[in-house]
This record gives structure tokens, C-alpha cells and sequence, in this order.
């Protein structure tokens, strides 16, 4: 049957689509990437946390890809509690993170971990080239915005 592919391919979409859609929501999303191989175990260990922590977290991955999202309606404390076990978890797995979006007045939490080789010199192209923040304010690199 002509066009039963493309149909079947737009439903496919909208569904992937609406499985994602927390993500655009939560005050606390953060990314996590491990070796493929670790991934299983990365996400059984973030909800061993967050259920010790009391924390109703929203965990999804690609595992052929290592990346994990975590996130949920979480507060600064929590937001912080929650990074603290990504960090374990990355350093554990040779991984990193970045937090997509953090509690808005929590500025404790780095947005990218750990910190690369090259950080000194991607923080000075930033810096040169976007000395206000305006591209991706606080997503990755800091910038320290003139005073004038």
C-alpha cells in the first residue's frame, strides 16, 4: 500500500517524540555519557540512588550510544545530591556529564564535568567570541561578562 511507510514513520516519530518530551519540562536534566557497555549498570545505579535519596528521577538511555538522561522536578539540594552521585559514577566509568538544565538559582553545580585538557582554551575563545553569555548561557563555559 503507497504511503503506509511514511505513516507508520510519522507514528514512530510522535511516539519517540513524546517519550522525550520530559525532558523539556524538568527544572533538573542532566546528560551522562559512559561506555556503551556501562550503561545498563549506570542507570540501575542511578536509580538505587535516587530511590535511598527519596527522589522520583526520570531515567532514559541509548545504550548503543552511552548516554543516559536523568532528571526530574528536582530542587537545588536534590539537583546537588544528584550530581554528586553522577560525578562518582563518571569518574568511576571514565565518562562525563553535562547538566542540560539545573534548578535556577542553584550556580554550585558545574555545568560540564570533568573538566578537559583544553578547557583553558576553549574558556578563552568563549570569552573572546561570546563576552556577554548570550549562546548557551551557563551550558558548558562560563563567560565573565564586562562590567560596562
Amino acid at each position: 500500500i503507497a504511503g503506509s511507510g511514511s505513516l507508520s514513520f510519522q507514528r514512530d516519530q510522535q511516539e519517540r517524540n513524546l517519550a522525550r518530551s520530559w525532558r523539556r519540562v524538568v527544572s533538573a536534566l542532566v546528560k551522562i555519557i559512559v561506555p556503551p557497555a556501562v550503561t545498563g549498570a549506570t542507570c540501575a545505579a542511578l536509580a538505587r540512588w535516587a530511590d535511598t535519596a527519596g527522589v522520583r528521577l526520570h531515567i532514559d538511555a541509548l545504550p548503543v550510544h552511552g548516554v543516559i538522561f536523568a532528571g526530574g522536578q528536582l530542587n537545588d539540594r536534590d539537583a546537588r545530591r544528584l550530581d554528586q552521585s553522577v560525578i562518582q559514577l563518571i569518574v568511576e566509568n571514565k565518562g562525563l556529564r553535562i547538566w542540560q538544565s539545573r534548578p535556577a538559582s542553584d550556580e554550585a553545580i558545574e555545568p560540564f564535568a570533568p573538566k578537559q585538557d583544553d578547557w583553558q582554551m576553549l574558556s578563552k575563545l568563549k570569552q573572546t567570541f561570546d563576552p556577554y553569555g548570550i549562546f548557551n548561557p551557563g551550558r558548558f563555559i562560563p563567560v565573565e561578562k564586562p562590567t560596562s
